[in-house]
């Protein structure tokens, strides 16, 4: 239960199933943590939706410093790719972004192109 952990600098919640309807509880959570660090969200069948919502959250949560998304569907559609790279431009703390095996396309490997060029 998340509100149950709400000093932990970790959250993992990897293969949970949560899909883009639990990112909303995620992004609350991440929000409301300040000393949470470290999110692993592999394998969970997130989509572009879940990963705007989840860049969003990433706004507020500047403490994070690494972010494993692998195993998701967030590779196919622009939208939630370009999102997460616009809050990644002006982060200072993310070292450690982990985007395997999302099938990224090609309209979303230009973006992370440009992110890292920048």
């Amino acid at each position: 239960h998340l509100d149950s952990s709400k000093d932990s600098s970790s959250l993992s919640l990897a293969y949970a199933s949560i899909g883009d309807d639990g990112c909303n509880a995620i992004a609350r959570y991440m929000r409301e943590n300040v000393m949470l660090r470290t999110i692993d969200l592999r394998g969970n069948s997130i989509r572009a939706d879940g990963l705007v919502v989840l860049a969003h959250a990433l706004k507020s949560a500047d403490a994070v410093s690494s972010l494993c998304m692998k195993w998701n569907h967030i590779g196919s559609h622009e939208r939630g790719m370009q999102a997460l790279c616009d809050v990644l431009k002006s982060n200072q703390t993310m070292t450690h972004l982990d985007l395997r095996n999302n099938k990224v396309g090609p309209e979303c490997g230009r973006i992370l192109g440009e992110l890292v060029r920048e």
